[in-house]
């Protein structure tokens, strides 16, 4: 199979996977390569049986997102589509189903990066399989009680940190699934909260003088006084992360439209922002 993957990777491109959409996808095709090498398996050998067989390894090896028969679906449409294999796969548990829909929404709506997405979905697994019935997931028991009873019975048995996260999946899973329409009330105030630290002793946000001090310190005179201003400039107006502001080129901003392209946290992600600067290009 070691020939095949640059095929694949060009019948990804060719049905419009980006190189971010479509690297898991390539990533995934190198496990299962190697894991049927360790077995010492050939490409006759792949069935549906044995295609459930690796992703139930990849899970146990704590890997969750792109682990099911869903999720290796299109190298394994690309395979039959070489005549190496004729055989349908086997339908996914419905539980992999709607995580794989919800994985797909962290990535597009919300554009988080791979790594995230695998924790968000192996924290709101177990939700998910417990509302499993048969061929489909029961939604119509997702309720107030329900999200509170799974996350009072988890999170005590988790660390500060891991509870959390759990909390904050969960909400997005329950955000996701209303704005799906697959619940009708939105769930996601039913969440208990982690007590956390106090955040009394960080500091206050600046004050409009304080700001003004801080520009007019920023020697405009000089290429660095001026790259100072301007960083201070979109920290202020669009409370821009610092990695942000390192990483903007001349190129990301475009003065006539008022737009600047942004890289987010995932990777090879870009947005625009726009505010009321617009009207007008700044004097930097």
């Amino acid at each position: 199979m070691d020939g095949l993957k640059a095929g694949f990777a060009v019948e990804l491109e060719r049905q419009g996977y980006s190189p971010a959409t479509g690297d898991p996808y390539l990533r995934r095709f190198g496990n299962l390569n190697g894991w049927m090498a360790r077995h010492g398996l050939g490409v006759e050998d792949l069935s549906p049986a044995l295609v459930e067989q690796f992703c139930a390894a990849c899970r146990a090896a704590g890997y969750h997102l792109y682990t099911s028969i869903r999720g290796v679906k299109p190298l394994l449409v690309f395979l039959r589509s070489t005549g190496l294999w004729s055989e349908e796969p086997v339908v996914p548990p419905p539980a992999d189903v709607l995580l794989a829909r919800f994985a797909l929404w962290l990535e597009r709506e919300r554009h988080l990066a791979t790594s995230s997405i695998e924790t968000y979905v192996s924290h709101v697994r177990p939700l998910v399989e417990r509302l499993a019935i048969g061929d489909r997931v029961a939604l119509e028991r997702l309720d107030v009680a329900f999200v509170r009873r799974f996350v009072v019975e988890r999170c005590p048995r988790q660390g500060r940190a891991s509870a959390k996260l759990t909390v904050v999946a969960v909400r997005q899973l329950l955000r996701f699934l209303h704005l799906e329409g697959a619940v009708e009330r939105p769930l996601v105030g039913a969440v208990p909260s982690v007590r956390g630290c106090r955040l009394s002793g960080l500091p206050k946000r600046i004050s409009g003088d304080e700001l003004e001090r801080i520009l007019d310190a920023c020697d405009r005179s000089s290429a660095i006084g001026r790259r100072d201003y301007a960083i201070v400039v979109l920290f202020a107006r669009l409370g821009v992360r610092s990695a942000e502001a390192a990483g903007l080129r001349l190129d990301h901003v475009d003065w006539r439209a008022g737009e600047i392209t942004m890289r987010g946290k995932a990777a090879n992600c870009g947005y625009r922002c726009r505010r009321w600067w617009v009207m007008r290009s700044p004097r930097i």
